[in-house]
């Protein structure tokens, strides 16, 4: 009869050995999930603020100093990711490169000192009426790709 009861007592003690595995197991597979959600929405969150540097500009007026900013902001993170022209996707597939445009103009974000200071002379001021030149970039005007969910091409005409 002692050694039933000892085999009973053993029993339960495995049991409630493996529920609390069993809990543990549980727990640690919530709190991956619940982590692996939360760097999702943080990478989300962190990618919105990314493209609303350039988005904010959108469908608004802007003057050529604006878009030279953008232009700026647009190489740092090229040369901070190594990336250069060649990376550049038309498709937006794979292209993480960003490209800035301003009617002809192409690959703002590459221009020398001298281009950006010619540039601005030539199309910063209307010389008819005294006052800055004003850009736009509509909505067909600009590309977030497909893959990346970032913003990688702007382009900006006169209005």
């Amino acid at each position: 009869m002692e050694n039933a009861s000892n085999a009973l007592l053993m029993a339960a003690e495995v049991l409630i050995g493996v529920m609390i595995i069993s809990l543990a197991v549980y727990l640690f597979h919530s709190f991956a999930d619940y982590s692996r959600e939360m760097n999702i929405k943080m990478e989300a969150t962190i990618l919105d603020e990314f493209n609303n540097q350039f988005l904010k500009y959108t469908d608004t007026n802007v003057t050529l100093h604006d878009i030279l900013g953008l232009a700026s902001l647009a190489k740092k993170y090229d040369d901070e990711n190594e990336l250069t022209e060649s990376d550049y996707d038309e498709d937006g597939e794979k292209s993480t490169y960003i490209r800035i445009d301003i009617g002809n103009e192409k690959f703002i974000e590459q221009y020398s000192e001298e281009k950006i200071i010619k540039l601005i002379k030539d199309r910063s001021l209307n010389i008819a009426n005294n006052d800055f030149r004003y850009y736009k970039c509509i909505a067909g005007n600009y590309r977030i790709g497909p893959n990346s969910k970032r913003i990688y091409y702007m382009k900006f005409e006169e209005i």
